[in-house]
């Protein structure tokens, strides 16, 4: 029988085949719980694990008398039952051959590029330092106006450039930005703070 979990029983092989029509279907059943066993540890059963099963003595002589079953020193291995047909393409060479032709189909051939696709950067030009370790983002023209457009925004309405926080007395700006170092984070902390309330 094929392995992998289940068992493949042939009705025809049952209903019309030698040796199955002339044995009972305590017998039948009998043979299909030996065979699901076996199939589920790979070993043969032995004749308490088959009365634990429900195959009696008298079902397990009625299947060796049919030899369907074989006894080696008091383990019980059921067969008899013909193998399904198999495709040619189970055949094991024919799906290794299917899985290398796929792996290869699935491999790109083409040398990977050292830029990032174009499809990923959308405003920004991509260019390499001059170790060719790390990335470095040349902003376009639209991206200079839209930056200096926002801290002129930031600039009329008295907001720091980096946090978008207004000055105060414990933290003036210089230049624009919040003086202190963590100054933008205190003053951002304390507006979610204050939200928060």
């Amino acid at each position: 029988m094929m392995r992998g979990g289940y068992v493949a029983v042939q009705v025809s092989a049952i209903m019309t085949g030698d040796p199955w029509t002339d044995i009972s279907s305590a017998a039948v059943g009998g043979w299909v719980r030996l065979r699901c066993a076996s199939e589920l540890t790979g070993e043969p059963v032995s004749q308490h694990q088959a009365e634990r099963m429900g195959v009696t003595l008298e079902v397990l002589a009625e299947l060796e008398a049919a030899q369907l079953v074989d006894n080696t020193d008091g383990k019980y291995r059921a067969h008899g039952m013909p193998e399904p047909p198999r495709k040619p393409s189970d055949d094991p060479a024919r799906i290794r051959e299917r899985v290398s032709r796929f792996r290869e189909a699935q491999t790109p051939h083409t040398p990977r590029s050292d830029q990032i696709n174009s499809s990923q950067v959308k405003s920004n030009a991509v260019t390499r330092y001059g170790n060719g370790n790390a990335l470095q983002t040349e902003p376009t023209q639209e991206d200079t106006d839209e930056r200096a457009n926002d801290k002129t925004y930031l600039r009329a309405s008295g907001l720091c450039l980096r946090c978008r926080e207004p000055e105060s007395e414990a933290n003036p700006f210089s230049n624009g930005a919040h003086r202190f170092p963590d100054g933008c984070y205190r003053v951002g902390r304390a507006a979610v703070l204050s939200a928060q309330r």
